[in-house]
């Protein structure tokens, strides 16, 4: 009875996922999320990043889910360096965080300012009831936490979206949405999964950002078959950390 459930509702940073594996205390291994069945191993480069302990004053093996994301300033100042260098612009922050977590050079890595960011668990063992509570627990070894983290009621949700929602250009880093799942873990367990997501945790994405600009000019973009598309040449205008100077019409 979802009337008697209460909910944790969360940011949905836009970044890409990383899973930390540690045994002994000793983190042993971090892993992208991949195609959902086969990550990828960046155990390297995840070390770089001062937001993911090397190690923690748990003894148990436990995995630690989160998200490596990067700062809009810190994602801004990047392309001003890359545009130094002649490099081409990253296109959004999400990328610049994936981009930099497969890099196969770790020095590069260390240099991209990123942030981990814990939402969840893997394998544990705590015997903890709620995941408000495993939560704790991850954030209290020392992992980073978001001052807007909220338990509530169903009929609250709305509420706290919008509470969010209105955050949404004060906050650091990018945020594309609100997660919300049920606190207690023994009804996630009966809720369980469809073949590819969990029935216990649910997105609520924000609308597209919309911004107003200038249109300098129209180009006229002959592509592969031929075919010939209208390109919009804009004075730039930032959305949500990413410039944007050309558009198709």
């Amino acid at each position: 009875d979802k009337e008697n459930l209460t909910f944790v509702a969360e940011p949905k940073f836009d970044g890409a996922s990383l899973n930390l594996l540690y045994e002994n205390g000793v983190l042993v291994r971090a892993i992208t999320r991949g195609d959902g069945v086969t990550g990828e191993d960046v155990t390297q480069n995840a070390r770089t990043i001062n937001s993911v302990l090397k190690s923690i004053n748990y003894k148990g093996l436990i995995e630690i889910r989160g998200e490596v994301v990067i700062r809009k300033d810190d994602f801004e100042l990047l392309n001003i360096e890359r545009a130094k260098e002649g490099e081409a612009p990253l296109s959004n922050p999400r990328n610049a965080a994936a981009g930099s977590l497969r890099q196969l050079d770790s020095a590069v890595t260390a240099k991209r300012k990123l942030l981990f960011i814990p939402w969840g668990v893997g394998e544990q063992s705590l015997g903890l009831k709620d995941h408000s509570e495993v939560m704790k627990f991850v954030r209290d070894l020392g992992f980073l936490k978001d001052d807007f983290c909220q338990i509530c009621p169903a009929d609250g949700i709305l509420r706290v979206y919008n509470e969010l929602l209105a955050k949404r250009d004060e906050k650091e880093i990018m945020m594309d949405g609100m997660v919300v799942r049920v606190d207690d873990l023994r009804e996630c367990e009966r809720l369980g999964y469809t073949i590819k997501f969990p029935k216990f945790s649910v997105a609520f994405k924000f609308p597209p950002v919309e911004k107003t600009t200038r249109l300098i000019d129209v180009a006229l973009q002959v592509g592969r078959t031929g075919a010939i598309t209208p390109v919009a040449i804009l004075e730039p205008v930032n959305i949500d950390g990413a410039w944007v100077k050309n558009a198709t019409l």
